[in-house]
């Protein structure tokens, strides 16, 4: 285990674990957290040896609470404050979403505010069934950082982004699976075994077709079917489908003998 700070990280073969490592807090995320997990993900991306990321809160009672309220009202400047938070914030989530391997968030316990950016900007949210997430910006006056309202609209639409921040409550884990906040829910008791079996069965698959699958499917959640088709082409003439293929053939030749 890596630990910088309050992130750690720990590498199983080619699937990495970035874990927000406040449980005291419930993970609640400050500016130097924000800036290790940033740095963290940016390690991430030079390790051409990880296939797949996990993202995760330490312990089993949150996975992020977000932003940590006693830094951000340390003082009265609570706007200059805010605005740093979301600036890294911002910076965090835009590194996470544009690294070139998958990624899951694995929810459990508590993820707010905060915690939800981060969870948006992964390509897979995964649930334990003790999920409670929400965003209570509202209450506080606060609206949401732009780009992630954005992801959250383009993810659950306009209507259910907007029963989701309204009414500022916390979803359980079904409740955000009917939404479209989260992809699949697991038992909380066989919830870490759920999470590694999914990492480890998208890291078995060639590594290039799985970046080139993201960039497709990004691309084409963007609209840009171009660049979609581009990425294809590359992928469907190249080394590791020939190489799949050529295992198909000798396959076949030794059952014809």
């Amino acid at each position: 285990m890596r630990r910088k700070g309050r992130i750690a990280r720990v590498n199983d073969g080619p699937v990495a674990h970035l874990v927000i490592d406040s449980p005291e807090k419930r993970n609640a995320l400050d500016l130097a957290m924000i800036a290790e997990l940033s740095a963290a993900v940016r390690l991430v991306a030079r390790d051409r040896r990880v296939r797949v990321l996990v993202v995760s809160g330490a312990g089993r009672k949150a996975f992020s609470a977000g932003a940590d309220l006693d830094a951000l009202t340390a003082s009265e400047n609570f706007s200059e404050r805010l605005r740093r938070i979301e600036r890294a914030l911002e910076r965090a989530a835009l590194r996470l979403a544009r690294l070139p391997i998958p990624t899951i968030a694995a929810l459990s316990g508590y993820c707010m505010g905060g915690g939800v950016q981060i969870a948006l900007a992964c390509d897979m949210r995964v649930a334990a069934d003790d999920l409670a997430i929400g965003i209570p910006a509202v209450r506080m006056g606060l609206i949401y950082p732009r780009t992630a309202l954005a992801k959250l609209v383009r993810l659950v639409g306009a209507s259910r982004a907007k029963l989701f921040l309204l009414s500022a409550r916390l979803f359980d884990a079904e409740a955000a699976l009917a939404l479209g906040l989260v992809d699949s829910v697991a038992p909380a008791p066989r919830f870490e075994r759920a999470i590694g079996e999914l990492a480890r069965a998208i890291a078995e698959h060639p590594p290039g077709a799985v970046r080139a699958y993201k960039q497709v499917v990004d691309a084409l959640a963007n609209d840009d079917a171009a660049a979609a088709e581009r990425v294809a082409r590359k992928v469907n003439s190249g080394a590791e489908m020939y190489a799949a293929l050529e295992r198909v053939r000798a396959g076949r030749v030794r059952r014809v003998r």
